[in-house]
């Protein structure tokens, strides 16, 4: 997800859902990772950080997720790639957008 933040301005760049941006949080919060796959290790759902990360990334995320709908029309938007379970989750939680049926109000069925 990381990479569509890259046509925002810079100073939202700090508030996207980027591994880079968690892992300084959780270094804040005496969270050490040098790789990917430790950080995987490390992770739990109540590391410090990664709850108050999930909720500070949260707007920048709710328009990835509307940038992506409005551009593609997914059936689904899947959280996957190399972030870390916990992460991903919490980011899940804080995600309130809805996909709807685009179509239904003409009486199409998808």
């Amino acid at each position: 997800m990381a990479e569509l933040t890259s046509s925002y301005p810079l100073d939202e760049g700090q508030n996207c859902p980027a591994l880079l941006y968690l892992n300084k949080v959780l270094s804040e919060n005496d969270v050490e990772a040098a790789s990917i796959e430790v950080l995987k290790s490390r992770l739990g759902p109540t590391c410090s950080g990664v709850g108050d990360r999930a909720w500070q990334v949260t707007p920048v995320l709710l328009r990835i997720e509307r940038d992506l709908y409005a551009n593609l029309g997914p059936a689904a938007i899947v959280y996957g790639g190399e972030a870390p379970p916990a992460p991903r989750q919490k980011l899940i939680d804080a995600s309130s957008f809805q996909l709807s049926d685009r179509f239904a109000q003409w009486g199409f069925r998808t």
